[in-house]
């Protein structure tokens, strides 16, 4: 990425359509998990945990998260990477299918234009690791 990064107190960024928020913590349920191999990982069905979370108004999570309505599913396949301290990429992975099921503590915060998540929990039908350096 040229120029500052975006979301820079956040290891995690999470990316569709381009970087839309920045998380200080990633989960996903254990006990859904499956290893095929070390480079890939298959889940049956299982939620994902992004928390501790800022993204800012008119981005494409934002956006993402107002569409959900009851019978309205907008799967997509979204990008989770994660940075070091020096802001240098030394991971990322592809998750398949997702859909926010969840939302809590959404913030709006009057001294910018962030919008401050305590939680988003996604569903999704797969997770795979695409980079690792």
């Amino acid at each position: 990425m040229d120029g500052e990064m975006p979301f820079s107190q956040f290891r995690y960024l999470v990316e569709s359509h381009g970087i839309f928020a920045g998380f200080s913590q990633v989960t996903l349920d254990q006990e859904d998990l499956a290893l095929h191999d070390r480079e890939k990982l298959k889940l049956q069905t299982a939620n994902l945990v992004l928390s501790g979370g800022m993204l800012t108004f008119g981005t494409d999570l934002y956006k993402w998260l107002c569409s959900v309505k009851p019978q309205t599913i907008e799967r997509r396949t979204i990008s989770i990477i994660l940075h070091n301290d020096s802001h240098q990429k030394i991971a990322a992975w592809q998750v398949s299918s997702a859909f926010p099921v969840k939302v809590r503590g959404l913030q709006l915060k009057s001294s910018g234009h962030e919008v401050v998540i305590e939680l988003i929990e996604v569903e999704h039908r797969g997770i795979e690791l695409i980079e690792q350096l």
